[in-house]
């Protein structure tokens, strides 16, 4: 019997104890309360775990990148060293580590807006302008320093200038 037919069942005239059949539809209803409550209880106990296990993975994720990372940012370390040092860094160096970083960036998703130097139009999505003048939607723009996005998540916007 579904449940309008119950429902219907309970308003028609009965021959039975009306006080014991409205006792035993509140019976049910309590019932249902419960079996709700526990449905409930057990969406959000899966929504935490999914929660967890995204982290989970969040953190793996992240924590390969940096085991990757840790040699460029080790590089860069003993570059810096060096160039504070008695000794010289050639650029061609410092290009060549870069491009490492860039490149292991690009293979986990991250793009550049832009590029130091670039003409483009202003997007205020994408870009941001450097103190000075005016810059408005649409209007021509010198890109400063390139900015990052992860698909469609923006890390950094690219910081620019209005074209002169």
């Amino acid at each position: 019997m579904n449940l309008i037919q119950r429902v219907c069942a309970a308003i028609k005239p009965q021959t039975g104890d009306p006080v014991a059949r409205v006792a035993e539809l509140e019976l049910e209803l309590q019932a249902r309360d419960t079996r709700l409550a526990q449905l409930l209880a057990e969406v959000e106990a899966g929504k935490q775990a999914a929660a967890g296990e995204a982290d989970a993975v969040a953190a793996d994720r992240m924590g390969r990148l940096l085991k990757r990372l840790a040699p460029l940012l080790g590089q860069a370390d003993a570059m810096r060293h060096f160039a504070t040092g008695e000794h010289t860094v050639r650029v061609e160096d410092a290009l060549m580590l870069l491009g490492k970083i860039e490149k292991l960036l690009t293979e986990e998703g991250v793009e550049r807006i832009g590029a130091a130097g670039e003409t483009a139009v202003f997007d205020g999505s994408i870009h941001q302008r450097l103190s000075g003048g005016d810059v408005r939607e649409g209007s021509p723009i010198e890109v400063r320093f390139p900015g990052y996005r992860q698909g469609a998540k923006i890390l950094a916007k690219a910081l620019v200038s209005r074209k002169e």
